[in-house]
C-alpha cells in the first residue's frame, strides 16, 4: 500500500464491522432463527455470541459443516484506492448457507399483481439474504463510504446445503484516522 503504514488488520476489523452489523440486526436473527444445538457457548440473549456460531468470519469447506442450523459466512477483499491512499475500496462476500430440510417458509414479499400467477416460493435462503442486503446497505454512508450491491446468486453447495451468496462493493472506506505516513 505505498508508503502509508497501516496500524490495523483492515480487513479484519472490515469483517469485524459487518459481522456486527449482521448478528445486531433483529431482523436477520428472526430470519436466521438459530436455535444454538451443539454449540456450548451460545447465550440467545447475547448477539455476538452468534458470531463463530452462526456468523463465520471466512469460508468453510462444505464437508465441515455438521449442522443443520443456517449459516452465514464473511469474506473481505480489499484494494487501494488510486484517487487517495488514505482511502480503500473493497469488496465483501457473505454466504447464506441453509440446511436443504429448512428452506420453506411463510415469510416473504408478495405482489398483488402476480398472485393470480401462481404459488410464492421465497425460500429460507432468500430471507436470510435479503435480511442481510437491507442490514449492510444501511451502513453506506458511514465509515465505509457507497456500498452496492453487485452480485447475488444461488446455488447448491452439497447434496444437503443451499447458499444464496451476495457481493457487495464497499468504496471508499476512510482509513485516514487509522494510519500514519512513513
Amino acid at each position: 500500500m505505498g508508503d502509508i503504514d497501516i496500524k490495523y488488520n483492515v480487513i479484519g476489523v472490515i469483517k469485524s464491522q459487518i459481522c456486527s452489523a449482521i448478528v445486531n440486526s433483529e431482523s436477520v436473527r428472526k430470519a436466521l432463527d438459530f436455535k444454538g444445538s451443539n454449540c456450548e457457548d451460545y447465550d440467545p440473549d447475547d448477539p455476538f455470541t452468534l458470531i463463530y456460531n452462526c456468523v463465520i468470519p471466512w469460508f468453510q469447506h462444505p464437508d465441515t459443516i455438521t449442522t443443520t442450523e443456517p449459516l452465514v459466512f464473511v469474506s473481505v477483499k480489499t484494494s487501494e484506492n488510486a484517487r487517495n491512499p488514505y482511502l480503500l475500496n473493497a469488496t465483501a462476500a457473505i454466504i447464506c448457507s441453509v440446511d436443504k430440510d429448512d428452506m420453506r417458509t411463510t415469510a416473504g414479499y408478495f405482489r398483488e399483481d402476480l398472485l393470480e400467477n401462481g404459488c410464492i416460493c421465497y425460500t429460507r435462503a432468500d430471507w436470510i439474504a435479503d435480511e442481510i442486503i437491507k442490514c449492510i446497505s444501511a451502513l453506506s454512508g458511514t465509515w465505509i463510504g457507497d456500498i452496492d450491491i453487485i452480485e447475488s446468486s444461488e446455488y447448491a453447495l452439497n447434496s444437503t446445503r443451499y447458499n444464496r451468496s451476495l457481493g457487495f462493493r464497499l468504496k471508499d472506506i476512510n482509513i485516514g484516522k487509522l494510519i500514519q505516513n512513513g
